[in-house]
C-alpha cells in the first residue's frame, strides 16, 4: 500500500482492492453524476434561474464551484487510483492468508529514519505522493471555497468580533 500504512499492512488482493481500488470503483459514479449535472445545467438554464432565486444560500458562484471541483476529481482520480495500482502491483501483491495474519501486530508503529526509507525511490515517491497529495486537495478546496464572498463574510464577521473583544477587554483594564 502506499502512505504510512506500506510497512503495516499485507498487501494481498483483498487489501488491495479495499483500499486502492475503492476511489475508482466510486469514479464512474461520480464522473456520471458530474457530467449529467453539467448537461442538465445547459438544458435547464431558465430553470436554474428561478432556483438561485427561490433558494437564498445557494448561488450561481457556489454551484460553478461545485461543479469545477467535481470536474477535477474526474481528471484526477484516475491518474492517481491508477499510478497507486501499478505502484502496490510492481511492489508484489502477496496470497491471502488469514484476517488473524492481517491484523498481526496493527496496531505497531515503526519509526524508520529518514536515512534508510529515503535510499529507496519507490518508496520516497509513492510516501512524499501520498503525503503531499492530501495537502493539495486541502488548497485545491479552499481555493474553491475560502475565498468565497460567502467565505469573506464570515472572516469579516470573526475579525470585526475578535477587534471588539479586545477594545472591550483594553477598555476594561
Amino acid at each position: 500500500m502506499h502512505g504510512p500504512w506500506r510497512s503495516v499492512v499485507y498487501l494481498s488482493f483483498i487489501a488491495v482492492s479495499i483500499l486502492t481500488w475503492s476511489s475508482l470503483r466510486l469514479w464512474p459514479r461520480g464522473s456520471l453524476f458530474t457530467v449529467m449535472a453539467i448537461h442538465a445545467f445547459y438544458q435547464r438554464v431558465q430553470q436554474f434561474k428561478q432556483l438561485m432565486s427561490a433558494n437564498r444560500n445557494l448561488n450561481c458562484g457556489f454551484y460553478f464551484r461545485l461543479m469545477a471541483i467535481s470536474g477535477i476529481e474526474i481528471i484526477g482520480t484516475i491518474p492517481l487510483g491508477t499510478y497507486w495500482i501499478v505502484f502496490n502491483a510492481r511492489n508484489g501483491v502477496g496470497p491471502w492468508k488469514s484476517w488473524a495474519y492481517q491484523h498481526s501486530n496493527y496496531s505497531q508503529i515503526l519509526q524508520i529514519p529518514v536515512s534508510i526509507w529515503k535510499n529507496n525511490p519507490d518508496l520516497v515517491v509513492g510516501l512524499e505522493l501520498w503525503r503531499w497529495s492530501l495537502v493539495m486537495c486541502a488548497f485545491i478546496f479552499f481555493a474553491f471555497f475560502g475565498f468565497a464572498e460567502e467565505a469573506r463574510q464570515h472572516y469579516r464577521r470573526i475579525y470585526t468580533s475578535l477587534v471588539h473583544r479586545k477594545k472591550r477587554q483594553n477598555l476594561a483594564v
